[in-house]
């Protein structure tokens, strides 16, 4: 799996939030690459009830994908 920089994923969620992109496309990002690296990334994109902008939206992902330490 492709490692994407924080540039990489932002820009995505800028895209994913202004309605940008093919159906084939969306659907690559999220099957094949940001659901694998950040589970719930696209929860955080299209069902928040924050008004959340991509940096906090990375942010989150990246807390909610860190692994629980017991």
């Amino acid at each position: 799996m492709k490692k994407y920089s924080d540039e990489e994923i932002l820009l995505v969620i800028k895209k994913l939030l202004n309605g940008e992109g093919s159906e084939e496309e969306i659907e690559a990002w999220f099957s094949n690459e940001l659901e694998e690296f950040m589970p719930g990334i696209s929860d955080l994109i299209f069902y928040s009830k924050e008004d959340l902008k991509p940096e906090q939206i990375l942010q989150r992902a990246r807390e909610l994908s860190k692994p629980i330490l017991l």
